[in-house]
């Protein structure tokens, strides 16, 4: 074992956290240093060279020698798990020609440099604070961790009692089968005459968990001793017309598919040059939950639910590809140190031992979904976030102590695709993705518990790690086989809850054949694994696929070519059975009809439930202190926070994220994405969600639910509202009978009253019924459980991208803002932001009342935003009217007049009630034809305000002013939680740099400010009669190369999908290109340094090494790096001519991944890029966690002197700056792109290709085309 460790203390972020922890929780002051430290298990001692090498990789050196006489402590992967980490850095040693690595891992090393009691360090009330302990293990020698678990685990258990057997493994593995699932497997065992094995019997609870078959879902109902006539699938099922024009595909895979447009798709063909195809094609959607796994560790539960999801999406029909996610979160209170909110003190519950704080949910949650989108490449563009407790009786409460993490998203799939083919009896059953790891072993049927401190073990066994930079690889398998006009997949299967042992045999069943698997051909991290912790772990990056054995030699070459793993572990049988064995014995030996064989059909016999509704008083509180505790909401204030860490522009596809207008306001009603690089036609995604309701009316909940998702998503072009898709996510503790009763009556009103009245489908969605966490606190028994919960994602086409309308106000006189009340003017405040701050018994709610009138208005509204009349479109939710005249305000930088004109004890109640309405903007010329054309279908609309130019918020009542306010002053208000919990989670300066900023009056936002003429594009394709041929570098972890190609495709290039392997299996010659471009990504997931993997392949490979060097020292080519190309090439100075002053690229100031369109000035370079583009002010996006350019003032002056500098960032006053949030990284004085000395190399950290079409700018302006298209113009012109 060669142990490294790094000489520069790390993560100061971390330690500052720990730090505060430990002095508050147990009120010892720490003085310690962290040290990253390399564990590198070796098949033989390294050379001399190679050990140089691997300290170069690692920046590390021998461990200190005094180390025995320091106190200190390591922390590591947990045991058993190979990290993501680890596998990365191990490709990068193999690239780099290390091959006598086995296995390295990353450990933190804490060294304390003050003398504490040594009982200190080993008290595990002490260390906990260091480390998670369901994902990290602690030691307290630095030579005791080797990697795994020492020993093979196996079932010692011997008996030859069926029945007992199969109750001791029910309770020792944690099965979770019912009483009537036991005597099913008893009786069908004993007619086989068979004993099960434990590897059987997890299977059969993986494969028949509430989690996977969604068995309450599918129960017979009896309430009040009347049999329903219809379960609730039944229910769900029947909002689906027959012969559905939109629906595809429902009910029957791993997605719904629902119709869209004819797609001009830029894809990669079979010879590797890119195209643009005309296909068509259909829109995949799914929406999952990941609760369980997200409240044990937030950061990987988060992380693999995204991840999951993303899988779902791929593994639709024949291959699918995601596209743009979404992602929520429920917590209960928040409890901000030193920011407590007065809802929150008279609740203060604790948590179970092993169970997240809401708090720690909302920092490290996002952060892995987030994480894992941003690796992947996919952007997250819309969401929710909700906090809530609430006191029902003694120790019994309402809350999210058991969150809900919400994940999902909308892709793509060809029609050619959409249906899964038939797999025959031969045909071979593959595994795609990574290893076999002890992670989420039993996770399906852990997640279909309630959870309770009896539970802990099972936890620990069914928490999962997350590697996205290998699911992006084996997306890219996929998309080249979906692709193909010979698509070789017959049938793909994510590898979810249950591991393999609920993939392989679906994927087979499903086609009603049996498996013949080899367990030895599966995979392995990790050689200590039982033959049940192979069979149904949960390592997640996996997909189980069927080929024809035919086909296996192309299968391979694809996959080498993506440096995706992938082994044939079996092929399919026509026999009714499935075997797992080795060429010793076999694990499971049975016949698939035990597997999937009709159990008792489950019955749920209730009793209904009467609703008792009181309104009340809230004349008593004074408006000020409402709008100020409602504005500090989570639920309503800014979610900032949860946006910036998210790459929401990656594959150069979005056109409306959570960010509106020029100021960069996160109130996007919904999101929406182009459909192709047309940027015509598109699709749209909401949600909807009114939890706080469903605690005194479950069903109202839902169908407010359902109504809001459509007025997010009626600012669109949509048209026809049967266009619209549903998912819903049914949330429940499932706990008494009220909780059972309203979970039916719900489900059955939200499909029979609200989506077959509206012509609504929901083709998709899922269910969680074990929302409850149970534990004891002081001898007490204390039980928080979620309300039963609705959470409802819409989809949609669009079908006019240059039509939709922002919610946010414009600056024009001429024009007013009218509300239109769709509740026939109540003002009911039950479930309300209102009812929560003041912890009201207010339990009269907003309902849907009036569910045609709701269609009309859709219909109406629909019509309007084609003909252009609406300037302004924002739906009435969380926090009532005020809220949303007040997001509007900020978002347009405005301020407002509003004319209250009833009776002033009521204006709580009428600003503040959250019932069905729209805020719009209209021309004075338009106001009275547009209010008569909804005054026909019975709406009511009024006229409640003009913009002003004072930047107030002013109410007047009768004339009377009687409330004002600056707008900078709310927008702070309303920004304030996300910025307490950015402090506490990011660099705290950076955060209160920015908090400065917000709202600020002399803010000029984002704004086009071009010095030169657009580009003809003529000129490009009558330069010459060929296409200069350009490759489009890639590596593994990159994916920005579509958009990449994209900009260069519509700008004359020829372009081609370039891997280093085939450079180095001479596939390709660089010197054939006239262009090289290095694309971002997170190459080796930015392990060992942010392009650092990827550089250090090219140095260390003489292959590549030569073959870029060569590529180099030509003049006359051209080379581009944009954010992790532009680490990489940095990295790689050593060969390129003219690049000695290069800066590096450090982690970011603000210690976070920035994801932000901020201003540039382009600089005079000798770029061949930016020529003619000098003096322009404009706006770019960023997205990276290593973009800070460090540099000495010689070496700027000196790129400086020699005019490579090619952008910078610049400031509200278009100065140079190193402020953030202006420069998003901390570059020195604003750096944001170089070149080199001869122009022909540029580098640059923010994406040009991302805003490639002017209906991606932000900005208000008249733009006929994006500025950005001159820079990749002037490449072609370069070469002409």
């Amino acid at each position: 074992m060669l142990i490294l460790s790094e000489k520069v203390v790390s993560k100061t972020q971390l330690n500052r956290k720990i730090k505060n922890k430990v002095l508050e929780k147990i009120n010892i002051s720490l003085d310690f240093s962290m040290f990253y430290t390399y564990y590198l298990d070796l098949e033989s001692n390294f050379s001399d060279d190679e050990c140089s090498v691997a300290k170069k990789l690692l920046k590390s050196d021998a461990l200190p020698t005094d180390l025995d006489s320091k106190q200190y402590f390591i922390v590591t992967p947990r045991l058993g798990v190979e990290s993501a980490w680890g596998s990365k850095a191990r490709d990068i040693f193999y690239a780099s020609n290390l091959n006598k690595l086995k296995s390295i891992e990353q450990v933190k090393l804490y060294v304390f440099n003050g003398k504490i009691q040594n009982k200190s360090i080993v008290d595990p009330e002490f260390y906990k604070y260091f480390f998670d302990k369901m994902t990290e293990t602690i030691f307290f020698n630095i030579n005791d961790y080797n990697f795994s678990l020492s020993e093979l685990r196996n079932n010692d258990y011997i008996c030859n009692n069926i029945p007992e057997f199969v109750q001791i493994h029910n309770d020792k593995l944690g099965l979770a089968l019912s009483s009537a699932e036991i005597s099913y497997l008893i009786d069908k065992y004993e007619k086989l005459n068979k004993m099960p094995t434990d590897v059987e019997l997890m299977m059969f609870a993986q494969v028949n968990s509430e989690h996977c078959r969604h068995k309450i879902f599918n129960s017979k109902w009896i309430i009040d001793g009347k049999a329903e006539k219809k379960t609730l699938f039944d229910c769900i099922k029947s909002t689906e017309p027959e012969n559905s024009p939109h629906v595809i595909k429902a009910y029957s895979d791993n997605s719904a598919v629902i119709s869209s447009f004819k797609t001009n798709k830029l894809i990669i063909e079979a010879d590797n040059n890119y195209s643009y195809r005309d296909t068509n094609t259909h829109s995949v959607i799914k929406v999952e939950t990941h609760n369980h796994p997200t409240a044990i560790s937030p950061f990987s539960g988060a992380a693999t639910g995204s991840g999951g999801e993303i899988r779902d999406e791929a593994a639709t029909g024949r291959g699918s590809r995601t596209k743009a996610g979404l992602c929520g979160f429920s917590v209960s209170n928040l409890n901000i140190p030193s920011f407590t909110q007065p809802w929150e003190t008279n609740i203060s519950l604790s948590y179970p031992a092993r169970i997240a704080s809401a708090l720690d949910i909302m920092i490290e949650g996002p952060l892995g979904s987030s994480s894992y989108n941003n690796e992947f490449g996919r952007p997250c563009l819309s969401g929710y976030f909700r906090t809530f407790e609430q006191k029902i009786c003694d120790n019994s409460y309402y809350g999210y102590h058991k969150p809900i993490m919400l994940a999902g998203g909308i892709g793509t799939i060809d029609n050619a695709n959409y249906k899964k083919g038939n797999i025959k009896d031969s045909d071979l059953v593959i595994v795609l993705g990574g290893p076999s790891m002890l992670v989420g072993l039993g996770g399906g049927a852990a997640s279909s518990k309630q959870s309770s401190t009896g539970n802990e073990d099972l936890d620990f066994a069914s928490v999962q790690r997350e590697n996205a930079e290998m699911e992006r690889r084996c997306q890219e398998v996929i998309d080249r086989c979906s692709n193909s006009l010979k698509n070789i997949i017959i049938s793909i299967h994510d590898v979810g809850a249950g591991g393999l042992s609920n993939a392989v045999p679906e994927i087979v069943n499903d086609c009603n054949m049996g498996a013949t698997i080899d367990i030895t051909k599966i995979p392995l991290a990790d050689r200590s694994l039982s033959p049940l912790e192979i069979w149904c772990n949960e390592s997640q990056e996996r997909y189980v696929l069927s080929i024809n054995k035919s086909n296996i030699r192309e299968f391979e070459a694809i996959c080498y070519r993506e440096n995706c793993p992938f082994s044939v572990i079996g092929f399919a049988t026509g026999e009714d059975r499935f075997i797992l064995m080795n060429d010793k014995e076999s694990y499971i030996d049975i016949p698939m009809s035990l597997l999937f064989g009709e159990k008792e059909e489950l019955s749920i016999d209730v009793n209904s439930s009467e609703l008792k509704e009181k309104t009340y008083d809230y004349s008593k509180f004074k408006f000020t202190e409402c709008l100020e505790r409602i504005l500090s909401l989570p639920a309503v204030a800014s979610k900032q926070f949860l946006i910036t860490i998210g790459d929401r522009t990656v594959g150069g596809l979005t056109i409306q994220d959570q960010f509106i207008g020029p100021w960069q306001v996160p109130i996007a009603d919904c999101a929406v994405t182009s459909l192709d690089f047309m940027f015509k036609e598109g699709e749209v995604m909401s949600i909807g969600e009114k939890s706080l309701i469903a605690s005194v009316n479950p069903v109202a909940s839902g169908e407010m639910a359902v109504c809001e998702s459509i007025l997010n998503i009626c600012s669109t072009p949509i048209g026809d509202i049967s266009k619209i898709a549903l998912s819903a996510n049914w949330m429940s503790s499932f706990d008494n009978e009220f909780d059972k009763y309203s979970l039916y009556k719900t489900v059955e009103s939200v499909t029979s009253n609200i989506c077959k009245h509206l012509n609504i489908t929901i083709p998709v969605g899922k269910d969680s019924l074990s929302m409850k966490m149970s534990w004891s606190d002081n001898n007490k028994d204390i039980n928080v459980k979620a309300p039963n919960t609705l959470i409802i994602s819409a989809f949609a086409s669009v079908n006019n991208l240059e039509k939709i309308v922002k919610p946010s106000f414009k600056n024009n006189d001429e024009t007013s803002i009218i509300f239109v009340d769709l509740s026939d003017n109540k003002k009911r405040t039950g479930g309300s932001a209102l009812s929560q701050v003041f912890q009201t018994e207010d339990t009269e709610c907003p309902k849907v009342d009036n569910k045609l009138k709701f269609k009309d208005f859709f219909e109406v509204t629909q019509k309007l935003i084609k003909e252009n009349k609406i300037i302004s479109y924002h739906d009435k939710s969380d926090g009532g009217l005020i809220t949303t005249i007040l997001e509007s305000c900020f978002a347009g930088h405005i301020g407002i007049d509003i004319n209250y004109n009833e009776n002033i004890l009521d204006i709580n109640k009428f600003m503040f009630n959250e019932e069905l309405g729209v805020v719009m903007q209209i021309s004075n010329s338009l106001i009275d034809q547009i209010r008569k054309i909804y005054s026909k279908k019975n709406i009511n609309t009024s006229i409640i305000g003009k913009i002003n130019s004072d930047y107030k918020l002013n109410i007047f009542s009768d004339d009377d002013l009687v409330y004002s306010n600056s707008i900078e002053s709310l927008h702070k208000l309303w920004h304030r939680t996300s910025y307490e919990i950015q402090k506490i989670r990011d660099n705290s300066i950076s955060a209160e740099s920015e908090y400065k900023k917000i709202g600020n009056i002399n803010n000029k936002g984002l704004y086009i400010d071009k010095r030169f003429s657009d580009p003809d594009m003529k000129n490009i394709f009558n330069i010459s009669k060929t296409n200069p041929k350009i490759a489009i570098l890639r590596e593994q972890g990159i994916n920005g190369h579509y958009e990449m190609a994209n900009a260069f495709e519509k700008n004359g290039f020829h372009t081609v999908d370039v891997t280093m392997n085939s450079i180095v299996n001479n596939e390709n010659n660089l010197l054939d290109f006239q262009g090289i471009v290095f694309c971002g990504g997170f190459s080796y997931g930015d392990v060992l340094g942010a392009g650092r993997g990827w550089a250090n392949k090219i140095l260390h490979n003489n292959v590549l090494l030569d073959s870029f060097s060569s590529y180099f020292i030509s003049n006359e080519k051209f080379t581009l790096g944009v954010c992790n190309g532009c680490q990489v090439l940095s990295n790689l100075n050593s060969i390129i001519p003219g690049s000695n002053n290069w800066p590096s690229f450090l982690q970011n100031d603000s210690e976070r991944f920035e994801s932000r369109i901020v201003m540039v000035e382009i600089e005079e370079s000798n770029s061949i890029f930016f020529s003619g583009m000098n003096g322009s002010k404009l706006p770019i996006v960023v997205s990276h966690g290593e973009g800070r350019a460090a540099l000495s003032k010689i070496n700027y002056s000196k790129l400086n002197d020699n005019k490579q500098i090619c952008i910078s960032y610049i400031d509200n006053d278009s100065k140079h700056t190193s402020e953030y949030p202006h420069n998003p990284n901390g570059s020195y004085k604003g750096i944001a792109g170089i070149s080199s000395e001869s122009g022909n190399v540029t580098l640059m950290m923010p994406h040009p290709e991302r805003l490639i079409d002017i209906k991606q700018f932000p900005t208000i302006n008249d733009e006929k085309i994006s500025p950005w298209s001159k820079f990749f113009y002037n490449a072609r012109m370069h070469l002409k």
